[in-house]
């Protein structure tokens, strides 16, 4: 069975200028706002990765095997990193029309970790990366698309 995709879409639309511009120019256009949406992902999927593996943990902390201590999350904090599987399965992807980018955390157990369960408090990633990175996102796009239209 196929893991469920824990997803988080950044959609764009665009202002008048904007709207001109693809209408005079949308080959440029639109390669400018792939190529700026494939930068927001990388942007979202980095700060995800990066709280997982270096954001506060406050935890209760265990022995594992072969005597390694781990320093686990509490709820409200991103997870802690232990085997780096939730990390490497963070991924973002430029849908095929370039007009919509995907990041997602593959694991079957992302969601849980992300919304909680009624047995686990929440340790969101994926919604703070974001929330970090879309206060940039206009600004990166309009730079990607007046590249590709200079």
């Amino acid at each position: 069975m196929a893991a469920r995709r824990n997803t988080i879409r950044v959609t764009i639309r665009g202002e008048r200028e904007l709207q001109e511009a693809i209408r005079r120019y949308p080959e440029k256009v639109k390669d400018g706002v792939r190529d700026g949406l494939e930068a927001v992902g990388l942007m979202v999927q980095n700060e995800a990765r990066e709280s997982v593996l270096k954001g506060p943990k406050t935890g209760r902390r265990y022995k594992k095997t072969a005597g390694v201590v781990h320093q686990a999350s509490s709820p409200g904090e991103a997870p802690a990193s232990d085997t780096g599987t939730l990390v490497r399965s963070i991924l973002s992807e430029v849908e095929a029309d370039g007009l919509e980018v995907t990041v997602s955390a593959g694991t079957l157990y992302a969601k849980m970790l992300e919304y909680g369960t009624r047995l686990m408090g929440a340790r969101p990633f994926l919604g703070p990366a974001l929330n970090k990175v879309k206060s940039k996102a206009a600004r990166v796009l309009k730079a990607y698309i007046q590249r590709r239209l200079s």
